[in-house]
């Protein structure tokens, strides 16, 4: 875990005339920020209305046999990524939006209360 965090913020450190900008730049995207903020904003209120009250999504098989190369309950953890990407991606129209916020907060209490772990991890 300490490696991948070290290679992590190393990724993420700007230096100037860096030959690994290109690199830096897509992990900030997939990580961090993505470059196309108003699909991501589109994407994160969609999601956000779909979301039931108790934070799952109805689409969203949790009860997954955990199948290594397609594990359906990964899609609760993607969408909410969308959602936390849509309110802190700089220049957002959903910046720090509280519905939004508060969708994205409900969603992973449910993914840290469930600790729901692929095999393939």
């Amino acid at each position: 875990m300490a490696r991948f965090l070290a290679a992590t913020l190393l990724l993420l450190a700007a230096a100037a005339d860096d030959p690994f900008e290109p690199l830096r730049t897509r992990a900030r995207e997939l990580m961090c920020w993505p470059s196309q903020v108003d699909a991501t904003v589109a994407a994160a209120k969609a999601a956000a209305a779909a979301l039931n009250r108790t934070c799952f999504w109805p689409d969203v098989d949790y009860n997954d046999p955990l199948d290594r190369a397609d594990w359906r309950t990964f899609l609760h953890l993607g969408r909410t990524v969308t959602l936390i990407q849509a309110i802190t991606a700089p220049g957002s129209p959903a910046f720090e939006d509280p519905a939004l916020s508060t969708a994205a907060h409900c969603a992973l209490d449910v993914w840290l209360a469930h600790g729901w772990v692929n095999q393939n991890w």
